[in-house]
């Protein structure tokens, strides 16, 4: 009897450990928003670029706006690993930064419109932070479109996303 009572504190104590673990967990991650036009969505992305330390991959539908893309180029300078990818129609156009970003080293891919456009909007910091929403690099999106960006550190939703990007990544046609 006494061992049975013993095994069942036992029990009790693993699912506590493992409900604890969990919570714990969730409790680190944070997510927050921002919203446009002029919520500063556009200035949070730039310190995002900023404060990277090995890595940004972008997949976004349209980015036009040269401050994004000198804050990108800037970082790649600083050696942190910048990967981008466009949607093909969007990223041909003259308003693009694709062909920018390509002169300064950084490697940027099309993909589309096989299957339908590119149209994720979303980048990666260091594996650690992930923005995503339905803003796009873009004045029009910055300045006059109503528009969210989350802004997530759940390990397990930026995981998913780097899975996305690296499948889009292979798919895509890199920018001479």
């Amino acid at each position: 009897m006494f061992k049975r009572m013993v095994r069942q504190a036992y029990h009790k104590i693993v699912i506590a450990l493992i409900a604890l673990i969990f919570t714990v967990t969730s409790v680190h991650a944070v997510t927050t928003v921002k919203f446009s036009p002029q919520g500063g969505i556009g200035q949070k992305l730039v310190r995002m670029y900023r404060g990277a330390k090995s890595d940004i991959r972008v997949a976004m539908y349209s980015l036009t706006v040269k401050g994004q893309a000198n804050a990108l180029i800037a970082a790649h300078k600083r050696g942190v690993n910048v990967q981008v990818i466009l949607d093909t129609n969007l990223g041909r156009q003259k308003t693009s930064m694709g062909k920018v970003l390509a002169g300064a080293g950084i490697p940027v891919r099309h993909v589309g419109p096989s299957g339908g456009a590119m149209h994720h909007k979303f980048i990666i910091v260091d594996g650690k932070l992930l923005a995503t929403g339905s803003y796009n690099i873009s004045n029009d999106a910055e300045d006059h479109s109503n528009e969210a960006m989350l802004f997530i550190t759940d390990k397990k939703v930026i995981d998913s996303f780097a899975g996305e990007f690296d499948r889009l990544w292979q798919k895509g046609k890199q920018v001479q």
